[in-house]
């Protein structure tokens, strides 16, 4: 291995021992307590932070500073082909082609619910998501997975975004929190309002008793 191999491996070696860290603290940390903890100099925890940021592999864990686990490790994570995930994908496959609308599959971590997948809707207006994004409170997604217990369907009509409205069912499997959203159009959904909840009545139908 040549000296510039070796540099390259230190690096990756030495990005997911603060990544390793910073999953053991999700409240996030400072660049000196990173350092500390790694036994690195500043300037070099300093760098690689810098690098990870780019990719959004860590983000500023907000105003009072400090580093913490960015949206794009949601994204590798949901790559992870577990069964819960599994099941739930097909049923996000089901309702877009029942519903025509965009589908939504998103995960509580660390306290935030995240985008990890998505189906885009065959209308030719319709919701684009950005995987790895970080949802709002006042998203149904949100309300379904933090309702305890769970069970009731939540909604968002134009409460997050103008013009946009959204119904969501949430599943638990082993202390892990999903949620499946139909969400569009505000004006569709007004329109269409029976026939999503159905969609996704059949949906809980289907996988009950194959999450626990």
């Amino acid at each position: 291995m040549t000296a510039e191999n070796r540099e390259g491996v230190q690096v990756i070696r030495r990005a997911a021992s603060i990544l390793r860290l910073l999953a053991g603290n999700p409240a996030g940390l400072s660049l000196g307590a990173i350092a500390a903890a790694v036994v690195l100099p500043r300037s070099t925890v300093q760098r690689i932070v810098d690098a990870l940021q780019a990719d959004d592999l860590v983000e500023p864990a907000g105003p009072g500073g400090g580093t913490r686990l960015g949206p794009a490790i949601a994204f590798l994570a949901a790559a992870l082909v577990t069964e819960p995930l599994i099941l739930l994908r097909e049923e996000m496959q089901r309702l877009r082609e029942a519903t025509g609308e965009t589908i939504a599959l998103t995960a509580l971590q660390d306290g935030h619910p995240t985008i990890i997948d998505a189906a885009p809707g065959s209308q030719e207006l319709r919701i684009v998501l950005t995987l790895g994004t970080r949802l709002a409170l006042t998203t149904s997604s949100a309300q379904s997975m933090l309702a305890d217990p769970p069970g009731t369907l939540a909604f968002d009509e134009e409460g997050t975004t103008t013009g946009v409205s959204a119904v969501s069912a949430a599943f638990r499997q082993k202390g892990s929190r999903y949620a499946l959203t139909v969400i569009g159009p505000a004006d569709r959904f007004r329109r269409r309002r029976d026939s999503w909840i159905a969609e996704l009545e059949k949906t809980r139908a289907r996988l009950a008793g194959r999450l626990d």
